[in-house]
């Protein structure tokens, strides 16, 4: 089982990488496109007739549907690559290796972690419809514990949970001291 824990870890780690990239440019994208986009619109403005080959060319390329669309599509893929990043997270933090003494463990990252790795399970499907998760945490201390066994509770809770739900849409989860 720890060499599995350790595949799942290893493959979240190269996934990170890679993904630490996109976002990391997206925001530079994001910021350079803004700029070049009011270049444009400046430049329209200033010379509100090009001439035929310019205006030719902007409505062969939509110009105003790619200004309007490209921010769109920046903000999609920051948004997906941040998906997946907490993703890679969760997953190195759920398959950490076994130890063998009790380590600090925030339980509600725990929780948080599982349901990011169950989340595809959470979307409507053919039997129900999506199950909606209300979050209430507690400030909970750590606790000196296992962590992948704690995981894998929490794991077997929700994939339960969730096989039940067939009729039902929302599930409240609290955490208290």
């Amino acid at each position: 089982m720890s060499n599995i824990g350790a595949l799942v870890a290893g493959i979240a780690h190269e996934l990170n990488n890679p993904v630490s990239i996109v976002v990391g440019n997206v925001n530079f994208a994001e910021t350079y496109l803004a700029a070049i986009i009011n270049h444009i619109k400046l430049y329209q403005k200033q010379f509100p007739d090009p001439g035929l080959i310019i205006e030719k060319d902007a409505e062969e390329m939509d110009i105003d549907f790619l200004i309007e669309e490209l921010p769109k599509i920046l903000f999609s893929v920051k948004k997906t690559s941040d998906r997946i990043s907490k993703i890679s997270v969760s997953l190195r933090s759920f398959a950490r290796e076994y130890s063998t003494s009790k380590v600090a463990f925030d339980i509600n990252e725990g929780i948080d972690n599982t349901l990011t790795i169950l989340q595809h399970r959470l979307k409507a499907n053919h039997q129900r419809p999506a199950i909606e998760i209300v979050k209430n945490y507690g400030n909970l201390p750590q606790i000196n514990c296992y962590p992948n066994t704690l995981n894998q509770v929490f794991m077997s809770l929700l994939v339960n949970t969730i096989n039940y739900l067939e009729e039902y849409n929302h599930k409240k989860f609290k955490t208290y001291q």
